[in-house]
């Protein structure tokens, strides 16, 4: 008995749809930590979740554009709206950094 099995094939997702699964992912993530009393006071799953709404709706007009083209797109939205996020000072951080 002879047992073949066959590797789904992978397609590339494009630059707007691995945004899309990185913001689902860590607004899940962030919504999970939430639920379990452990909260980020810079960043709420609720903010992740409408940062996603927003790059869903980009990404409309994204994916009309050149691969190049939508390249500098997402990049231009994680620099504008991802980086700001992920180096976001709370007041308490602020002077946490001030005493080390």
């Amino acid at each position: 008995m002879s047992s073949h099995t066959v590797a789904p094939e992978l397609d590339s997702k494009s630059p707007s749809n691995r945004l899309l699964d990185l913001l689902a992912g860590w607004a899940a993530f962030v919504g999970s930590e939430e639920e379990n009393q452990i909260r980020d006071a810079g960043l709420s799953a609720e903010e992740l979740g409408e940062l996603y709404q927003a790059a869903g709706a980009e990404s409309l007009a994204w994916d009309q554009l050149s691969l190049e083209e939508q390249e500098r797109a997402v990049r231009r939205f994680v620099e504008e709206r991802l980086v700001s996020l992920l180096l976001r000072r709370t007041p308490s951080a602020q002077k946490h950094s001030r005493a080390a």
